[in-house]
């Protein structure tokens, strides 16, 4: 578990820096209207910026009561697999493959030379019943 290194507070929000080289970046529940940053706040914040190699932004505040040393029960060191997007090459090369597999299944669709056995759907030239008694 990582470690936290330092911890920069501002007005309206605080960014942890964690031994893993990890930056969060969360919010406080309310702004401080009377805040004034230290001296050393800027190059506090260009450290933690140089240092940082991934950021976690949260939408509300998850950790509180932080001090440096503290362990936070959370690992990023394991890098998180993003699912990218097949290319166009290979889903042409896809549409192939399974155009291939379909006409390996599915019988031809061309017009056989050989003569149909089924009986015809065309209305016959005999004539019927009602036209033979006139």
């Amino acid at each position: 578990m990582p470690k936290v290194i330092k911890i920069l507070r501002d007005a309206c929000s605080e960014v942890i820096l964690l031994s893993d080289n990890t930056a969060i970046l969360q919010p406080k529940t309310s702004c401080d209207t009377k805040y004034k940053p230290d001296k050393n706040y800027l190059k506090d914040y260009i450290e933690v910026g140089e240092k940082t190699d991934r950021t976690v932004w949260l939408k509300s505040p998850l950790f509180t009561g932080l001090k440096v040393g503290t362990d936070i029960p959370l690992d990023f060191s394991a890098p998180t697999k993003i699912k990218v997007e097949e290319t166009v090459e290979d889903l042409e090369k896809r549409l192939v493959e399974l155009k291939k597999q379909r006409a390996s299944i599915e019988p031809s669709k061309e017009p056989s030379k050989e003569p149909s056995k089924e009986p015809s759907k065309e209305p016959s030239k005999e004539p019927s019943k009602s036209e033979s008694k006139e």
